[in-house]
């Protein structure tokens, strides 16, 4: 499976790295790019450690060898680059899944073991007289990787010494050790293909009513329960499955009743503030479990996603926006909050404060009220008001 976004950037970078001199003195790079794009190199062929080619000269009689020659990583180098991509998961999941993605780039030769080929890891030759000082056919050559390379990302790995096989086995075989589980055995053989029903048949079916739609339910429906584990390499645990199919599950009855969105726009913050407000709404003791789990993962204190879920609650994405929102109004925009707080009020930007009471003004003009809590700080305890009297006293 070709990764197109990674396979363009990863041959952006090696026509970068070549205009930098990866194949020696750089003063034949234009020349070499314009052969290669008029189709002077033909019989191309990537091999563990060597890129080859030909190219025709002198009317077709001549036959002239470019080659660029790749050092192969060691062994430890791919050890530091298993190692790499196990210990971050989403790499890891990309690689499984067919893809090379561009981050490698960076990241692996942070631990010293680079996918893309550096100046020390290669070599030039060809057989025409020119090739000591890195002659135009081989870089001509290096040029037409380029377009190898945004096909496949792969043909980079393969020029260091291993193809995809050998490192998805690799990672596989890491994660299951590491997971003290064996590998297990998969099928790269395709799904059948579904053929559909042709065309001249779809046009002589007699159309029919749309059927009448289903209501809509009046609670979300329970996870199925799974009867086995996922796979222990897997990196997957139940309980965080079973809550996000039960958080899916909310999601979709609130969207088809027009009650809620699908999420999908809110920052990393939103989103967890919108499941600790589910999480903490819920009687199930395991929901708790899951927020202290959630409390965790996310870096948060336990006292921190409650307030966020307090706001979500009071206000959804807006409520949890206004807990950390500051801004400078004009003076005259705070004197209602004063008026009806009174004297002594404290302002400070858009907050007007007075012993356990807050008044917060949003940008559109609208008041939130705040109250004081002796273990959680300031809460979001009403809104939004066109008039702070309003949330003051609701």
């Amino acid at each position: 499976m070709a990764d197109k976004a990674g396979g363009f950037q990863w041959s952006e970078a090696w026509a970068d790295a070549i205009a930098a001199g990866v194949l020696g003195s750089n003063s034949n790079v234009g020349r070499g790019r314009g052969l290669a794009a008029r189709g002077g190199v033909h019989s191309v062929e990537v091999e563990p450690g060597q890129l080859s080619g030909r190219v025709d000269v002198a009317g077709g009689e001549e036959r002239l060898v470019p080659q660029v020659g790749i050092r192969p990583m060691s062994d430890e180098q791919w050890r530091r680059l298993i190692d790499l991509i196990v210990e971050h998961g989403p790499l890891s999941a990309a690689v499984l899944t067919g893809e090379l993605p561009f981050a490698l780039h960076e990241l692996s030769s942070d631990v010293g073991a680079p996918v893309m080929p550096e100046a020390e890891h290669t070599s030039v030759d060809c057989t025409c007289p020119e090739w000591s000082d890195t002659c135009v056919h081989a870089v001509a050559l290096g040029f037409v990787l380029v377009d190898i390379v945004s096909a496949d990302p792969w043909s980079l790995l393969l020029l260091r010494g291993r193809d995809r096989s050998d490192l998805i086995d690799a990672i596989r075989t890491l994660r299951a050790d590491r997971a003290g589980v064996e590998v297990t055995e998969t099928s790269d053989e395709p799904r059948e293909p579904d053929l559909g029903v042709p065309a001249a048949a779809a046009h002589r079916r007699t159309p029919t009513a749309l059927p009448t739609a289903a209501q809509i339910p009046r609670r979300p429906g329970e996870p199925v329960l799974w009867a086995t584990a996922p796979p222990a390499d897997s990196g997957l645990d139940l309980s965080e499955l079973r809550s996000a199919a039960a958080d899916a599950a909310v999601r979709a009855v609130e969207m088809l009743a027009n009650t809620g969105v699908s999420g999908a726009q809110l920052s990393v913050e939103a989103d967890i503030a919108r499941r600790a407000h589910r999480l903490t709404s819920a009687d199930d003791t395991g929901d708790m479990e899951l927020l202290s789990e959630l409390a965790v993962r996310s870096g948060r204190s336990a006292e921190e996603l409650e307030t966020w879920a307090l706001a979500w609650g009071q206000g959804g994405e807006e409520g949890f926006v206004m807990l950390t929102l500051r801004w400078e109004p004009a003076p005259p925009a705070m004197e209602p909050a004063v008026s009806v707080l009174g004297e002594p009020t404290r302002i400070s930007r858009n907050v007007a404060s007075k012993g356990s009471v807050q008044l917060r003004l949003d940008q559109d003009g609208c008041w939130w009220r705040f109250e004081a809590d002796d273990r959680l700080g300031w809460i979001l305890a009403s809104g939004a008001f066109g008039e702070p009297g309003d949330a003051l006293d609701s």
